[in-house]
């Protein structure tokens, strides 16, 4: 992942642990859109690791990842 794509990833993701308003909800959503498009993933079953920029998969009987 190219390194602007991760800091504006960041930066959505930092508005949104500060206000948590619903603007930001979208924007993510957009953004991550964005990105799968841009690097050829598939929503349902991967997503970005906002601290390496890695796409990695999503484990749906694991919820260790979304628990950190």
């Amino acid at each position: 992942m190219e390194k602007e794509d991760l800091i504006k990833l960041n930066e959505i993701l930092d508005r949104l642990t500060q206000n948590g308003f619903f603007e930001y909800y979208k924007e993510l959503r957009n953004y991550y859109e964005y990105l799968a498009n841009k690097y050829l993933f598939d929503l349902k079953t991967h997503t970005i690791d906002p601290a390496t920029g890695e796409t990695i998969p999503i484990n749906k009987k694991d919820k260790a990842y979304f628990e950190k």
